[in-house]
């Protein structure tokens, strides 16, 4: 089975099976409760707002299934939860078109504080299907990155001859972004995930699966637990297989910081389209100390890389130089991905270097990209900006590739520091088309960081 694969590659202390955790049969309680005032705001796990509100007089019609009155608001009130000030909250749904009047302005997920509500909601008996407390002294630090995913991967072949399908991780990746015209910047933690690792479908869909426990925001730490990954596939048009999803399953806490309740959940850890680069949407935490493991003897590349995201290696010299070589040697543009998916597990500032040597140094614009999403990625990076930046600014100047500049400017607008708004305000000097728009979002991003 695929999940013991997985588990076999994975490192050191015994991994829990993963449908432990991704229990198929997840589902709202779609309860309506009246709210006071004619707005109140939607709010992060640790309170604070999101910028969205929910408006009385558009409640959600929840699809046509008994829609709220006039005045209320939709809660799923699986639990309330507690912010490190002692805040009470409890979640609300969003949904898109068919759910509100203005979906975009009104139909936003988010937390609502329990003191904006005329009444506190019955609260049903827990469901205890996931998002269960599980070991989590093992498991890699992260900071959750917004990463949007190409719309072009279904987690279900159920795509319409139109091109037409519901079933798009696209919905996980930056919905705070995708879903708010730009003005958002978060993604979500999921009380399940959409898929359970099996290759057959239908059996490797999760029914229930994708409901959504909290808003992940922008550099909110989550630490990987004891559990194994999800590593799944995605379809496209044609419904054929056309790349993998990796989920993971992790704990962060309301907050602020490390404060507040527990919130246990799966997230996107990484992406990659067949044939093509793997996209972190997570970066390794730099307070965090390094979590070894093995590499994957998998016979799919796809899974080999996805593994070597999920721990490090021992920082050994001779065997970084022996890569290196390795790296050179290889003639395939796919092996040589998977080359610098390997250095990239010794996670130290020599890395970074030698990853900004080879980037120097690289003619083909994908294995380019790929090095430049991995340096994002690890955790040594933030503390070597100046080196970094100076680096993927050169490359920028000569790079001829729109995708391949496109990226760039979004992996530096994901790393707070003074060398990234440098190197972002060099760029927009000189950036073309689509570009500017890159720069500028990006520039945003840090600004909103420094503001929290």
């Amino acid at each position: 089975m695929f999940i013991a694969i997985v588990l076999a590659a994975l490192c050191a202390a015994a991994a829990a099976p993963a449908d432990n955790f991704n229990v198929s049969g997840q589902h709202r309680t779609r309860i309506c409760v009246e709210m006071k005032g004619e707005k109140i705001p939607l709010r992060f796990a640790d309170g604070t707002p999101t910028g969205f509100f929910a408006l009385a007089r558009d409640p959600s019609k929840q699809g046509g299934n008994k829609p709220c009155p006039v005045g209320c608001l939709e809660i799923d009130a699986h639990e309330i939860i507690t912010t490190a000030s002692g805040m009470k909250l409890l979640f609300h749904p969003g949904g898109g078109p068919g759910h509100y009047q203005d979906h975009v302005e009104n139909g936003q997920y988010g937390h609502v504080a329990l003191d904006d509500l005329k009444s506190r909601p019955t609260m049903p008996k827990p469901l205890g299907l996931n998002g269960k407390p599980a070991g989590w002294k093992n498991g890699t630090s992260y900071l959750i990155t917004p990463t949007r995913i190409p719309r072009d991967m279904w987690y279900k072949p159920n795509v319409s001859d139109e091109g037409r399908s519901g079933s798009v991780y696209f919905t996980y990746g930056n919905p705070g972004y995708d879903k708010t015209n730009g003005r958002g910047d978060w993604t979500y933690i999921n009380w399940s995930w959409v898929q359970n690792g099996g290759e057959k479908y239908p059996e490797n869909i999760c029914r229930g699966g994708g409901m959504v426990r909290a808003i992940g925001r922008r550099d909110m730490k989550f630490t990987a637990a004891d559990v194994a990954p999800i590593i799944g596939y995605s379809y496209g048009a044609d419904n054929n297989v056309n790349g993998r999803v990796t989920a993971f399953y992790g704990k962060t806490h309301a907050g602020p910081g490390d404060g507040g309740s527990e919130i246990f959940g799966w997230l996107p850890q990484s992406y990659q389209q067949s044939g093509d680069i793997i996209v972190p949407c997570v970066r390794r935490s730099p307070a965090a100390k390094a979590v070894h493991g093995k590499s994957s003897q998998d016979k799919d590349q796809m899974v080999r890389m996805a593994i070597n995201l999920l721990s490090e290696s021992p920082i050994d010299p001779p065997q970084r130089s022996e890569m290196v070589k390795m790296f050179g040697g290889e003639l395939d543009p796919a092996a040589r991905m998977e080359r610098l998916t390997e250095l990239s597990r010794m996670d130290d500032r020599e890395t970074v270097n030698r990853l900004l040597f080879l980037l120097s140094d690289e003619k083909d614009a994908r294995i380019r990209e790929q090095a430049i999403v991995l340096i994002g990625f690890m955790r040594s990076t933030p503390g070597e900006m100046k080196r970094v930046c100076d680096g993927l600014l050169k490359n920028f100047q000569r790079s001829g590739d729109p995708r391949e500049r496109r990226r760039t400017i979004e992996i530096v607008g994901n790393i707070p520091a003074t060398e990234s708004r440098e190197f972002l305000k060099a760029v927009r000097a000189t950036a073309r088309g689509d570009e500017v728009k890159a720069v500028d979002d990006a520039i945003a991003r840090l600004a909103n960081l420094a503001k929290n």
